[in-house]
């Protein structure tokens, strides 16, 4: 959906919308569609998509997932929906209408998407409408964590808040309402092996909101991404449906934050871990095998309790070679297959944190695309 009002982009912009608020924001209702304002998610932005001279331009939702990455829904920078030879901009502001000041506009190096999404409204449900914002300078925004281990049936029914800068409502035919970052609660309805599904008609994601995260607070103390906004019924009325990060985070996400934000060399200050066996390692902090507290000390976000202390973990495979890192190796922790220290010796119990319990592991279709020029097919971005 486009917006025919200026901006400081000298260009009228095209934005993607929000649903859940905070909790700081308590029972205020107003539209994302069911959403309040949000001046609480820094990490979640504004992705803008203009052609060179043009005073139209179409705007997603995207999320900081480390100083160079964005990511947002592949269709909001694919050339076949956003036009050949866009010009992108990445906006951290609440709201682009009242944006003041130029440093809330960063400059964009590349984008980049999954080549096997089709933005065909009869191929929605095949999924891969993921793609990446890369920056040109780095943002110094806290980068959201991404789910990376499979949803399944217990998180149904679960609280879900989703964030976006799109339209209010699907009667909303110019886009007065859109480009304001707004948030809703809703609950996970239904999942499938490629998307996540919403059906609260008062609770919905509507034009604009295309990109934007679908956050559930999976552990009880930290949210994280679990879904970005894909596409709904034309109307926003019925239901909308998220492409879900755990196939992505690290199959198509991680390989550019590793290309544009690699990890520091390790910190070989650090003592390294003894085994009782005599055997010592150093492993690069945060990564699997590293000391951890709790999840927040590790990349993966798991960390394993071995007595007093813990290690980084990650999900693997039994049955594929290497699926663990050097000086390490698949093994079990609680009920699932997770990555061990090498050479752990003394019989001591292994158990996922409690701060790492939740990483244990019929509507019409309509891209969620907001662009100029594109009213008429009511596409969702």
């Amino acid at each position: 959906m486009s917006l025919r009002r200026s901006s400081v982009l000298l260009a009228s912009l095209f934005v993607c919308g929000a649903c859940a608020p905070p909790s700081s924001i308590g029972a205020l209702r107003a539209p994302i569609v069911g959403g309040t304002s949000d001046t609480a998610d820094p990490g979640v932005v504004l992705v803008i998509a203009q052609q060179p001279n043009s005073q139209n331009a179409s705007l997603c939702t995207g999320e900081v997932v480390s100083p160079h990455v964005v990511i947002t829904a592949a269709h909001c920078v694919d050339p076949a929906t956003v036009g050949s030879g866009a010009q992108f901009t990445v906006y951290t502001g609440d709201n682009v209408n009242n944006a003041t000041s130029n440093a809330d506009f960063l400059a964009v190096q590349t984008t980049d998407y999954d080549h096997a999404f089709n933005p065909s409204p009869q191929t929605l449900q095949n999924g891969h409408d993921i793609g990446v914002v890369i920056l040109k300078s780095a943002l110094s925004i806290t980068p959201l964590p991404m789910n990376r281990t499979p949803v399944d049936n217990s998180m149904r029914g679960m609280p879900v808040r989703l964030v976006g800068y799109g339209i209010t409502s699907g009667t909303d035919t110019t886009g007065m309402t859109a480009g304001i970052k707004r948030t809703t609660n809703t609950t996970l309805y239904q999942f499938d092996p490629l998307l996540l599904y919403f059906n609260d008609p008062n609770h919905l994601t509507c034009e604009g909101d295309s990109g934007g995260p679908a956050f559930m607070m999976l552990d009880g103390t930290t949210e994280v991404i679990v879904g970005i906004t894909s596409f709904g019924d034309q109307g926003c009325t019925q239901g909308g449906a998220d492409t879900r990060i755990d196939d992505y985070a690290d199959a198509f996400v991680e390989p550019f934050i590793m290309q544009y934000d690699p990890p520091p060399p390790p910190d070989m200050s650090q003592p390294p871990v003894t085994f009782d066996d005599g055997g010592t390692v150093s492993f690069p902090p945060g990564s699997v095998g590293a000391a951890c507290t709790d999840s927040s000390d590790c990349s993966s976000q798991i960390c394993a309790m071995q007595g007093s202390g813990g290690f980084c973990t990650a999900p693997c495979d039994p049955s594929v070679t290497d699926s663990c890192p050097l000086e390490t190796h698949c093994g079990t922790i609680d009920t699932g297959h997770y990555c061990l220290r090498d050479r752990r010796g003394g019989g001591c119990s292994t158990t996922l944190g409690a701060a790492d319990a939740s990483t244990a592991v019929g509507f019409g279709l309509v891209l969620m695309l907001l662009g100029l020029g594109l009213i008429r097919r009511r596409v969702r971005q």
